[in-house]
């Protein structure tokens, strides 16, 4: 069994978060993406797709935890608004959970009932009062899945109709096949910006996977901090998660646990 103490640093280990080099990118993505704001003229959105394991979600996180609401004169500020497509994936549950992640839960069951319409027009008012400057809606692929022929298109036409009208860019996140809402006329130029997580590769810059485990090394709660990046430890790390990010933090989560318990 772990101390109290000893639990503390293996959860401290499990959330730890690397940047490396894709994910500056992005960030700075983001940043750009939010300077535009208070500009006049059409607002780019961008897409962000990674298989699974490649750490969206994560990196998200981050992001948003970097700019969490606040009150400003009196009114929740959410600069960065992060939602999720919800387990019944229609447009209108989707504009229900934007107005939910801005603190507008109460209402949104009452609109849902009424229509879509009521639902657009709630949330580019809050959207505007609580001064959004940008949406990262997560898992986006489960939408466009769900929604072919022309309620796809209305899924696009709605997010563009909220692009203009609240003046904040959007980002879509998902699966590789998230593209295809590119294949929409209303959205195939207003994703200006496209980005992919992808797995790590040692034939492509393999100092980036190196620098990876090294940093997750140099954050395991121990005195003395083991030497991954010897070769051999490296390439067989490499094995081990074929690249993914996901299942290299899991194998190391588990050596952490192990170490951290001592001998049986």
């Amino acid at each position: 069994m772990l101390t109290d103490k000893q639990e503390e640093k293996l959860n401290e280990f499990r959330d730890v978060f690397i940047e490396y080099p894709i994910i500056t990118t992005v960030f700075n993505d983001f940043d750009r993406l939010r300077l535009g704001n208070g500009l006049v003229g059409e607002k780019p959105c961008m897409l962000l797709n990674g298989d699974t394991g490649t750490g969206k979600t994560a990196l998200i996180k981050q992001y948003k935890e970097r700019y969490l609401p606040q009150f400003i004169n009196g009114v929740m500020n959410h600069p960065v608004l992060v939602s999720r497509i919800p387990s019944n994936p229609t447009l209108e549950s989707t504009l229900a959970e934007l107005l939910k992640d801005l603190g507008q839960a109460g209402s949104t069951e009452r609109k849902l009932r009424v229509n879509g319409t009521r639902l657009t027009t709630s949330l580019i008012k809050c959207l505007k009062t609580c001064g959004t400057e940008l949406i990262i809606i997560d898992e986006f692929q489960e939408l466009i899945e769900h929604n072919q022929g022309k309620k796809r298109r209305e899924i696009a036409n709605r997010l563009k109709y909220i692009n203009d009208e609240a003046g904040v860019s959007i980002v879509l996140v998902g699966m590789p096949w998230v593209e295809k809402i590119a294949d929409e006329p209303q959205w195939s130029s207003r994703l200006l910006v496209r980005r992919q997580l992808p797995y790590f590769k040692l034939s492509e810059n393999p100092k980036y996977f190196v620098q990876l485990i090294i940093g997750l090394a140099n954050r395991m709660p121990f005195t003395e901090k083991p030497n991954l990046s010897e070769q051999a430890t490296a390439f067989a790390l490499f094995s081990i998660s074929k690249g993914c990010f996901r299942t290299l933090k899991y194998f190391l989560d588990d050596a952490v646990l192990y170490a951290l318990m001592g001998p049986c």
